[in-house]
């Protein structure tokens, strides 16, 4: 009952919000007026592997920091890109936990879901932004690195096994943003992207399979934007193994900070 109520709660703020993506201010300007954005935030990172043997082995909670680049365009027709790296924020986090002397990623039994370059999101609105609601439909380029570290038996030690290395994806996507008032804009995106090509293979996996079937990977990101640059995000991302070896590698982030304008007129 509780939750109901707070679902009808929550529609019945939308439904009332007397304004639209149009007239929605960001910094004391109309937002996506041909613009661009960047934003730097900590985040927590949370890495799960549910189906390997003792998934109590891959559990990883780590904090980082997150690069990310917007330029908006909301009239209809109009282009969104969005550009996120988190290569460089896994890097330090990395090194820091290594030096520290926590954790020795080569010999502990654990997975890592990641990027190198980043994500690319190409999207297109569908709609004019007079109303409270914009659709957009795109493309995203993504590439994602990774590696399940399991302990064999069998082979008397640690393997990196198959699906792993990294893989370079591209696929459709598609964004949804709502204005719930004056001040806060939440955009709801999500993408897939098909392998096309995988590179390189991690330097001490156990017989790396070029007939191994290609892994595809899924994102969805919820981002709730203030008037004021401060900004809330959740992206969760995850691996599809369409191999036989258990592997489901899932990556939370969550993250808080600001988002700079960077062509500001006034």
């Amino acid at each position: 009952m509780r939750k109901t109520f707070l679902f009808f709660l929550l529609v019945n703020t939308v439904v009332c919000a007397q304004t639209s993506v149009e007239s929605f201010t960001y910094l004391g300007e109309r937002y996506g007026d041909n613009e661009s954005y960047l934003g730097f935030n900590p985040t927590l990172t949370i890495l799960r592997n549910n189906e390997a043997p003792y998934p109590e082995r891959h559990k990883v909670n780590a904090l980082s920091f997150d690069f990310n680049y917007k330029w908006v365009n909301t009239d209809r027709g109009g282009i969104r890109l969005n550009f996120n790296n988190k290569g460089i924020g896994d890097l330090v986090s990395l090194t820091r936990s290594v030096a520290k002397g926590d954790k020795d990623s080569y010999v502990e039994e654990t997975t890592y879901l990641g990027t190198l370059l980043g994500q690319i999101d190409l999207d297109i609105n569908v709609n004019k932004p007079d109303g409270r609601v914009q659709y957009s439909i795109g493309v995203s380029h993504t590439d994602y690195i990774y590696a399940g570290r399991y302990t064999l038996d069998s082979l008397n030690g640690q393997f990196t096994l198959n699906p792993q290395g990294w893989h370079l994806t591209v696929g459709p996507h598609a964004m949804i943003n709502a204005v719930f008032s004056d001040f806060l804009l939440v955009e709801l995106s999500g993408g897939y992207g098909f392998t096309y090509a995988r590179p390189i293979s991690v330097d001490d996996a156990d017989q790396p399979n070029a007939y191994y079937p290609d892994s595809g990977f899924g994102n969805v990101k919820l981002e709730v934007q203030s008037k004021w640059g401060v900004y809330a995000c959740a992206h969760y991302s995850w691996i599809n193994n369409r191999g036989p070896i258990p592997s489901s590698g899932t990556r939370l982030d969550l993250f808080l900070g600001f988002r700079f304008m960077l062509d500001k007129k006034n």
